[in-house]
């Protein structure tokens, strides 16, 4: 059997999507019999490029792996564009471009509109590509025990975001905890949030164990995130039997099709939140998602592939060490910027 490795350092505890979906797809290839703790012995090597972005020594880990091992293959699991999740140019994405054209023998996008977009956007990522799709894990994110809303009771509610970025969602957010109509509904935000709720009841950032039973203890999910690529909250709630509101933005489309509504607007939200809300069961039943394991057969297919297409050609020793040398250069004009945003900040309270 091929033995699969994720470059990645490992969180516990509440993190973000990326951390989420790695550890159940880890999880999941180590049932299949496909995964393996020691780099040395895998076959294929899957990374994310935006995780180690700041960290000069995973680019390191794998020009390395180029050099001892030239037959392994690299998948590179892309995600953004950054610049269009965060709404400002980020040197992310000149990380993510120059890592795949260095290092990578294919490309993993999230969803399509991931790939549209990264082309769009003109950041040549490598010719060889598939879209896969994230899901949770199963043990945890599933209908087994959703409660069913009594008849009279409020309709309930729920939004989870791990960031406290504006662009997550939080304007809408606002907007419905100061105008939807309270006697008919409760809300809860599960996450950090960067404003305070009058109405919405919030709730700090929980683990995975403790996310999934509180879904399955509201009646619809909302998201507000802007190009978000693959929201792992999104799928983490369709998973669990939630209908879903979301955005008209990014991935969400491809994630939520007629398992809910979308909306662009604070008058097509609560449109939304209405229609669905009288219609729980029968959004329920549309719901449409590939299982984890599922997504895990779709790496493993991905992986056998290009592992067997693989050119044993020799390694660019050069291109490897001038990739390196460039990621170090864009930390460092990070770094510098992100110092003089904090000067800056600091004047404007002493003044």
């Amino acid at each position: 059997m091929l033995k699969i490795h994720i470059l990645y350092d490992f969180k516990e505890g509440p993190w973000g999507g990326g951390n989420q979906f790695l550890t159940a797809l880890r999880n999941n290839l180590i049932q299949k019999g496909a995964y393996t703790d020691n780099v040395v012995e895998a076959q294929v090597i899957i990374f994310n490029s935006h995780h180690f972005g700041r960290n000069v020594h995973f680019a390191y880990k794998l020009h390395k792996i180029r050099m001892s091992s030239p037959t392994t293959a690299i998948l590179h699991r892309v995600d953004g564009p950054i610049s269009a999740v965060r709404g400002h140019d980020d040197p992310a994405d000149q990380i993510i471009a120059t890592a795949n054209s260095i290092f990578s023998d294919a490309t993993i996008y999230q969803t399509n509109w991931s790939k549209e977009e990264a082309h769009r956007r003109k950041m040549a990522l490598h010719p060889r590509s598939v879209t896969i799709l994230n899901a949770p894990s199963q043990e945890l994110f599933n209908r087994s025990d959703i409660k069913k809303r009594q008849k009279g009771k409020k309709i309930r509610l729920i939004a989870t975001s791990w960031s406290s970025n504006m662009r997550k969602g939080f304007a809408y957010y606002s907007f419905l905890d100061q105008h939807l109509d309270w006697d008919k509904y409760e809300m809860t935000f599960v996450g950090n949030s960067p404003i305070s709720f009058r109405n919405i009841r919030h709730i700090s950032p929980l683990n995975t164990e403790e996310i999934s039973k509180i879904l399955r203890d509201h009646d619809i999910f909302i998201t507000g995130s802007a190009n978000d690529p693959c929201s792992n909250s999104l799928i983490e709630a369709l998973h669990s039997g939630l209908p879903s509101i979301a955005l008209s933005s990014g991935g969400h489309p491809e994630i939520v099709k007629d398992g809910g509504l979308l909306f662009s607007s604070d008058q097509e939200l609560l449109e939304a939140i209405t229609k669905v809300s009288q219609n729980i069961k029968d959004y329920q039943k549309n719901i449409r998602l590939p299982t984890l394991s599922d997504i895990a057969d779709q790496y493993l297919e991905f992986a056998i592939k290009v592992y067997g297409e693989k050119n044993e050609n020799k390694v660019n020793i050069k291109s490897h060490t001038v990739g390196i040398i460039f990621i170090l250069n864009l930390n460092i004009k990070m770094i510098a910027a992100r110092f003089r945003d904090y000067c800056s900040a600091l004047l404007r309270k002493l003044k």
